[in-house]
């Protein structure tokens, strides 16, 4: 299918990118200026002396101030940069200049980390009564304390600059299993092509397998499920040794790092946007949440049975978990249309119990230029996604469907880039960001409050209510219970490997198939179904933990606005503080204790509800 070009689409549709950088020239200059800025710091760092007690990159409290405001500079630069050179290459990917840019951006980003991780090692090597002399003689160092607190707390899992270069050597060796993954799902996996009820062949592949689940003819369904299983079949053995060595890695990366586990390593990394801080998620909240989920599967498998019902089918099968459903028993249907103009007059009024002042801002993001709406020629073939930089904020990048779906995409993103401006005008450049299992709650809470608004509409999307409710079930399922199923067995095949074990097929089938025996008990499966191949094993360690969080947290939420027990001031602080706080502390502020079940629990009972919703219609 054939795209407009850009020039033919109306400019308030478009990206306004001055907002970044007046001209490719303007950028230009910034990148020779970063150059040199990173240069001068790198100067600074590699003239301390390792063996004296204090490096000089950090000898008084004024030295020491001037290295980090250096390092912020750059980072904030850093992100700017980048953000222009992206954007532009993904609103025309067929352009070799702009290409070009941006692996040079990438380049030049990779030497400011570089440099902004030895100057943070030079930190760490200020011995404590120094650091608290300097800042009684450097008041302004107080403006960094989180900071320093983050340095020198890492400093258990940073090595020497020799040794640190040596582990950089061996990253993209470890890096392998990743990339062998990557090119089995996407060069390697050939399925079959099967037959549409009109005739038309489709290949099932990775991308395109799960839209072709959402057709309505059983049959079809099932025989694309089965192509694609079977083709999964055929690259098991690869597959499992693959996912083996990918486990195996991150073990050893963790041993390097110091880390006591896999676990502990992922629930260390660098918050987003990217600063240089770290969050800090305790493994123990990880079990509460494991915990809190698997006692309450009720609700889930409720819905089981209501798709069930829904499709008129005896048996569920695996093939069947993927259709939009209609109200009362109707089965599969379309999308509804929703054109964009009026999908972001909606989200407005939607996100009315955050307050007047956050919708107002909403509004004016989107009179801004900052969301991309519609498909191009040569446009990045992405469904959305929300990059941001501190100097400029964040920019929604969509390709709009004018239908109910991607109305909830636009407010996901969104949920997103209101976050992003809520820290950047509250915080300065390293604090603008965020641990990891907060970040989904922004863009969770959009959508479950565009579903809410939908059942209080009359007029021309009345109808859109029921098809909402449905989308948004979906989704929360998938956040909460696959997600946490998926996060359990990646969390036993760790053990195993920490453990001493090695990861065969037949042990990898064996979780996988325990899990599905818990989690989707009214599902019939075909025996030694390989469904599970093909999900993201290549993703960072324990990614899908963060999804559960974020629903968790987003489900809570709403329900507190709701019951008037959370005001939008709350939540806007706690918008604004994510950079300043770990995890457990940012969940804190919106009255949730993410380290025992209860939060989990109460978040499968506002699901449930949702469920009781859909049933009732």
């Amino acid at each position: 299918m054939s795209h407009p070009n850009r020039e033919d689409i109306d400019d308030r549709y478009t990206f306004d990118l001055t907002r970044l950088f007046d001209s490719p020239e303007a950028w230009e200059r910034e990148y020779d200026a970063l150059a040199e800025a990173t240069a001068a710091l790198r100067e600074r760092v590699e003239s301390s002396d390792d063996r004296a007690d204090t490096p000089e990159v950090a000898d008084s409290g004024e030295a020491l101030l001037d290295a980090l405001e250096s390092v912020e500079c750059l980072v904030r630069r850093r992100s700017r940069l980048e953000l222009y050179a992206r954007l532009r290459v993904d609103l025309d990917t067929e352009d070799g200049d702009r290409r070009t840019d941006r692996k040079r951006a990438a380049t030049l980003a990779s030497d400011v980390r570089e440099v902004v991780n030895a100057a943070r090692r030079e930190v760490a090597r200020v011995d404590p009564a120094t650091l608290d002399a300097y800042r009684e003689s450097t008041p302004e160092l107080a403006a960094f304390d989180r900071y320093l607190d983050d340095v020198r707390r890492r400093s258990a899992h940073v090595r020497s600059a020799e040794v640190e270069s040596v582990l950089a050597t061996v990253d993209e060796p470890l890096d392998a299993p990743v990339r062998v993954l990557r090119s089995l799902k996407t060069e390697t996996f050939d399925p079959p092509t099967v037959e549409r009820p009109d005739g038309e062949r489709v290949t099932p592949t990775m991308s395109r397998v799960s839209s072709e689940l959402r057709r309505p003819d059983r049959d079809y369904r099932r025989r694309v499920y089965e192509a694609y299983v079977g083709a999964l079949d055929d690259l098991a053995p690869a597959f499992a040794t693959a996912i083996g060595e990918r486990y195996g890695a991150a073990a050893a990366r963790a041993e390097a790092r110091n880390f006591g586990s896999v676990r502990e390593m992922a629930f260390s990394k660098p918050t987003y946007p990217e600063t240089g801080l770290h969050q800090r998620f305790p493994p123990a909240a990880h079990d509460a949440m494991l915990d809190g989920i698997r006692s309450n599967l009720g609700p889930h498998h409720r819905l089981l049975e209501r798709r069930r019902e829904a499709l008129g089918v005896g048996t569920l099968r695996p093939w069947d978990l993927r259709v939009p459903l209609a109200e009362e028993g109707e089965g599969p249907t379309a999308d509804p249309d929703l054109p964009y103009d009026r999908a972001r007059e909606l989200i407005v009024e939607a996100v009315a119990p955050l307050g007047a002042d956050y919708q107002s801002r909403l509004a004016d993001f989107l009179d801004e230029r900052r969301v991309d709406v519609y498909e191009a020629a040569n446009k990045r073939d992405d469904v959305a996604y929300c990059p941001s930089s501190y100097d400029s904020g964040a920019f929604v990048l969509l390709n709009y469907q004018d239908d109910l779906s991607s109305a909830f995409t636009l407010a996901h993103e969104l949920g997103h880039a209101m976050h992003v401006e809520q820290l950047r005008e509250a915080n300065r450049p390293l604090y603008a960001t965020g641990p990891r299992p907060v970040e989904e709650v922004p863009s969770l809470l959009h959508e479950l409050l565009l579903a809410d608004h939908l059942h209080t509409v009359e007029g021309d999307v009345s109808a859109l209510a029921t098809h909402a409710d449905a989308r948004l079930l979906d989704t929360l399922d998938g956040n909460l219970y696959n997600a946490a199923r998926t996060s359990l067995a990646m969390h036993e095949h760790y053990g195993r490997i920490e453990g001493g074990e090695s990861l065969s097929l037949d042990r990898l089938a064996e979780t996988y198939t325990e899990g599905r025996r818990e989690f989707h008990a009214p599902v019939e499966y075909p025996e030694d179904d390989r469904y599970w191949l093909g999900i993201s094993h290549d993703r960072a360690p324990y990614h899908y933990y963060q999804y559960v969080l974020g629903a968790t947290g987003a489900l809570v939420v709403a329900d507190r606005l709701r019951e008037g027990s959370l005001s939008p001031e709350a939540y806007g602080s706690f918008l604004e503080s994510t950079g300043r706080r770990d995890a457990v502390g940012s969940f804190a502020e919106l009255g949730l204790d993410v380290t025992t079940p209860a939060p989990f629990e109460r978040a499968t009972e506002t699901f449930a509800d949702y469920v009781d919703r859909v049933e009732r219609r």
